[in-house]
């Protein structure tokens, strides 16, 4: 477990690198997973930036900009920049990259509350979750199982679904005070608790044996935990087959990071 940064925003690793949204600054960034080497990627046209997710296969950044109400794309460095999703966003928030499916989800916390996907040129784009939400915070995709997560800083619900919205059920209610984030790795849902300044985990499908893993977090803790460079070859072989850019999908092992 690694506490990164001093920022609030959320975060993405691909290649051993971690890429940010810091809102305060309007600006995106990456640094090396040991804190060295922080480099701005996107400083201009910017004005809430928050969720930021990376397409490992195809090498680009998505991030919403809850100012602008916009979602938008680049490369890895932040050059060739282009908006996917411009038009109906309200307070784009959380998003998590399917790159198999070429599926982009995304989370809406303005007036009208919403868990949404799109391809990922912002194509074909729906509404899959609309009723009982007040502010989903926190969105994190179980590849594994082909599910997604998101919690609700305002229910204080963690719900989860199908990728296209159906079999929706509460993972967890009043378990964790006013989650913030979360992420799913292998059996285990980790979420942030915006009160209580804790990280908890809980089981990805039954939301039983919680167990308080860190405290004394600043309040609005973002995380996310990085994927083996082995389960990321062997998901790209199940799709594509073994190639070289196989060998470019390098995330180290089990490394969690916070930021406040």
């Amino acid at each position: 477990m690694r506490r990164l940064l001093p920022t609030d925003r959320l975060l993405s690793v691909c290649a051993n690198q971690v890429y940010f949204g810091n809102s305060a600054l309007r600006r995106l960034e990456r640094v090396n997973q040991d804190g060295s080497s922080r480099e701005v990627l996107v400083r201009e046209g910017l004005d809430l930036p928050e969720g930021v997710a990376v397409d490992w296969i195809q090498r680009k950044l998505y991030w919403t900009d809850r100012g602008l109400a916009t979602i938008e794309r680049s490369d890895l460095n932040g050059l060739n920049r282009d908006v996917i999703v411009r038009h109906g966003l309200h307070r784009p928030r959380a998003i998590a990259i399917h790159p198999e499916l070429k599926k982009l989800f995304w989370t809406d916390v303005g007036e009208q509350p919403a868990v949404e996907s799109a391809f990922l040129d912002g194509s074909d784009r729906a509404v899959i979750v609309s009723t009982g939400l007040l502010s989903p915070s926190g969105l994190a995709l179980d590849h594994a199982e082909g599910r997604l997560y998101w919690c609700d800083s305002k229910t204080g619900l963690i719900e989860l679904a199908s990728l296209d919205g159906s079999q929706r059920r509460v993972l967890a209610q009043n378990q964790v005070g006013r989650p913030f984030d979360i992420a799913v790795f292998e059996d285990l849902v980790w979420v942030t608790d915006w009160d209580e300044h804790l990280l908890l985990t809980l089981d990805k499908r039954t939301g039983r044996n919680l167990v308080r893993i860190h405290g004394n977090m600043g309040q609005g803790a973002s995380l996310v935990i990085s994927w083996s460079s082995t389960w990321l070859r062997r998901r790209w072989c199940l799709v594509k087959g073994c190639g070289p850019l196989s060998l470019r999908t390098s995330c180290t092992t089990k490394t969690l990071f916070l930021t406040q």
